[in-house]
């Protein structure tokens, strides 16, 4: 019983002795705080964050990048979308540009009918256009 009772207690040194040593040695602790500002960024997008900050501390001015999302699941839907927009804007400045010329034109054809690229008729007097 006696020699029971001493590789009880070695064994439960040792340990002790394990959880001590592991501690001291250990790089971090398990109840450590963080004494520092703390802001969240948020994004619209989803992806992974790569931090472009040189070094811990350093001081960044503004507009300076500090992060950069890359989507690696990129939806194309948006971009359909805008492509989509541009192509009715291309159409209706065109439609619009046809539409200007025939106005002009229509423009010239009445300034000729009623004279007024011959000068004006006796008894009408042409104000500012």
């Amino acid at each position: 019983m006696r020699l029971v009772r001493a590789i009880v207690g070695l064994a439960l040194l040792a340990a002790g002795l394990y959880v001590i040593i592991g501690e001291h040695f250990a790089g971090a602790s398990a109840d450590a705080t963080l004494n520092a500002r703390l802001y969240i960024v948020r994004a619209p997008i989803e992806g992974k964050v790569t931090l472009a900050v040189k070094s811990i501390g350093a001081r960044i001015s503004p507009g300076e990048l500090i992060a950069e999302i890359n989507d690696q699941r990129f939806d194309t839907t948006r971009l359909l979308e805008l492509d989509r927009d541009r192509t009715n804007q291309q159409i209706e400045l065109n439609r619009l540009a046809g539409q200007r010329e025939a106005l002009s034109a229509s423009r010239s054809r009445f300034d000729v009918s009623i004279g007024i690229g011959l000068g004006p008729p006796i008894g009408i007097q042409r104000g500012p256009l």
